[in-house]
């Protein structure tokens, strides 16, 4: 079993609680001699506290006590970057400001991690044009969640999903309402 002390990097998709709430533990460092990948935008958003929405605003304060800490050890990452070989980070943005998926390839298989792209496995594939409450820019979540839909149902990537139903594991096909969330048995018999 892998310990703590032996993870070297962790890759951030965006900084909503239930993303970074797991970096520290009782004020100490979970990883620490991890160094942390943050995009860039979300990163600088966050940090600077401009515009924050007031539905945001315990969200920002403990992304300066738990995330702008580790700053030092951190890389700021774009999307386009190669995060490591075969892994490139994609502009995911809308649901947070800067929020990044990413795009992993390996022996000519590929998988999307694309954090909270989709907030729900009916309704954000069935209407992805709907706004979500949860979304900070609403007309860019719509317009990151139209693309990425259309680029994995295109592209034929297993995606893994932030809150889709257990294993959060699937491949998104089109239907004639949209598209349609198509989950991967957890036995990954693949």
């Amino acid at each position: 079993m892998t310990a703590p002390e032996d993870i070297d990097v962790v890759v951030i998709t965006h900084g909503h609680p239930d993303h970074i709430g797991g970096l520290t533990e009782g004020g100490q460092v979970v990883f620490p001699n991890a160094r942390y990948m943050f995009g860039a935008a979300e990163f600088d958003f966050w940090k600077r506290g401009e515009n924050v929405r007031e539905a945001r605003k315990f969200n920002r304060e403990l992304f300066v006590k738990i995330v702008v800490p580790l700053a030092d050890r951190a890389t700021f990452v774009k999307p386009g970057d190669e995060i490591a070989p075969g892994i490139r980070a994609v502009d995911a943005a809308g649901h947070s400001p800067g929020m990044v998926a990413y795009h992993v390839e390996s022996q000519g298989k590929r998988l999307l991690i694309w954090a909270d792209t989709c907030g729900h496995y009916i309704v954000s594939f069935q209407r992805p044009d709907w706004q979500l409450d949860v979304d900070d820019i609403k007309d860019k979540a719509i317009a990151t969640r139209k693309r990425i839909l259309d680029m994995a149902a295109t592209d034929k990537l297993f995606v893994a999903g932030f809150h889709m139903p257990f294993p959060g594991l699937g491949m998104v096909e089109k239907s004639a309402s949209g598209y349609r969330w198509v989950p991967v048995g957890y036995q990954l018999n693949l």
